[in-house]
């Protein structure tokens, strides 16, 4: 009985030490809201963040480990919606819209930042 005990401890620390090492965007804290395609470019992700005090919106343009933050909201300018049409990609807010081309997505070498409405520097 105590080796089918251990044996079970053990499948279950190899199991969630297996999640973790999963490739991709955190698992506990933030929820996908939406995606679409750019054309020629991937697939956009939408996510909300600590029950809404952040957004990120991502562009994943192979496998989940490609998967790069492009742009990044906290406190203020709630995303409410990103649309793509073709090589465009369009994030609504409440106040406020951003649109960004698909080569001014891939020449970003940091995410564009906000925090509280404000174009943020960098942390």
């Amino acid at each position: 009985m105590r080796r089918l005990a251990l044996a079970l401890i053990g499948f279950l620390f190899i199991l969630s030490g297996g999640w973790l090492c999963i490739p991709g965007r955190n698992h506990v804290s933030e929820t996908l809201q939406s995606s679409c395609r750019l054309a020629n470019t991937g697939v956009v992700h939408l996510y909300e963040g600590g029950g809404g005090d952040w957004y990120s919106v991502t562009v994943q343009s192979g496998f989940p480990w490609t998967e790069r933050e492009v742009f990044w909201s906290s406190d203020s300018s709630v995303i409410t919606q990103i649309t793509c049409e073709g090589d465009r990609l369009s994030i609504f807010a409440e106040d406020n819209r951003w649109s960004y081309g698909a080569a001014d997505l891939v020449a970003l070498e940091t995410p564009v930042k906000y925090y509280r409405g404000r174009p943020a520097p960098d942390f």
